[in-house]
């Protein structure tokens, strides 16, 4: 089955799915049709999409997080490139999930 994380932001989500290529597949083509029209996950982009690896999660799971918000017109700035932003990203959700998997055992 899935395992996983799912953190819910006030403006945003960051879902990670570990699972069967094909689990994945119909994960996305069912995100997709509930959100069709609109939704909160509808603009989402998939960051990475790797096979083959050990799962860091023994079960899938979310957590709601209250964090404060930028106000209106107010914009996060870097000067780094997107790629260097979403790599960051990916290696920080990976530490997260190292952490987690670590206070399992």
């Amino acid at each position: 089955g899935p395992t996983g994380l799912l953190l819910i932001y006030p403006l945003h989500c960051v879902h990670i799915l570990e699972g069967t290529c094909e689990l994945i597949q119909a994960v996305i083509e069912d995100l997709y049709r509930l959100n069709a029209s609109k939704g909160p996950l509808l603009g989402s982009k998939i960051l990475s999409l790797v096979s083959n690896v050990t799962r860091l999660y023994a079960q899938w799971s979310y957590r709601v997080i209250q964090i404060a918000v930028l106000p209106k017109g107010e914009t996060f700035e870097t000067n780094e490139t997107i790629p260097q932003v979403v790599s960051a990203l990916l290696n920080s959700l990976y530490q997260i999930g190292v952490q987690l998997r670590s206070l399992e055992h």
